[in-house]
């Protein structure tokens, strides 16, 4: 039922072990309107539309669980986050998809949000002793190609 086909999993799986805690909001936010977005599409088939929904809910589940209460602006994260778990719920449960975009296009300006402060958050990767990903572009003759190298495969990481 995956949505995401095998190379853009290597991408968010590369992205994962790269990212510091701002950008694993973000790419958590952009994998739950990316569902939201797809059970919107398969409205017609609502075994496909619950799967969605609750994958959707799920990563909200993740993100309500890792909010620091210490700070001010969590419990207001809370509240959206509460907010759209229940109405995702009571969407799934009737299968509507009447205000999906609405909540799709919640996700995606938090995610655009927590964008913006990834452009200041200096914390390196919260995985340690994950392997260096170098990209780069090679030229030969009529053509560009681009590679990546992420060295081992069978690493121990830790959190």
């Amino acid at each position: 039922m995956t949505i995401l086909t095998r190379e853009q999993l290597k991408d968010y799986g590369i992205k994962v072990t790269q990212a510091n805690g701002t950008e694993l909001v973000k790419l958590t936010l952009e994998l739950a309107a990316e569902y939201v977005g797809e059970a919107e599409k398969s409205v017609d088939d609502i075994d496909l539309f619950t799967a969605r929904i609750n994958k959707a809910r799920a990563f909200i589940a993740h993100l309500i669980s890792s909010l620091n209460m210490q700070y001010e602006i969590s419990s207001q994260l809370l509240n959206i986050y509460l907010y759209l778990n229940s109405e995702l719920l009571k969407a799934g449960i009737k299968g509507d998809a009447t205000l999906l975009p609405r909540f799709r296009g919640i996700l995606l300006s938090l995610s655009e949000a927590f964008g913006e402060i990834c452009k200041e958050d200096t914390n390196g990767p919260v995985m340690e002793n994950a392997e260096p990903v170098y990209v780069g572009l090679t030229y030969s003759k009529g053509k560009l190609n681009e590679s990546t190298y992420i060295g081992e495969k069978s690493r121990g990481f830790t959190v």
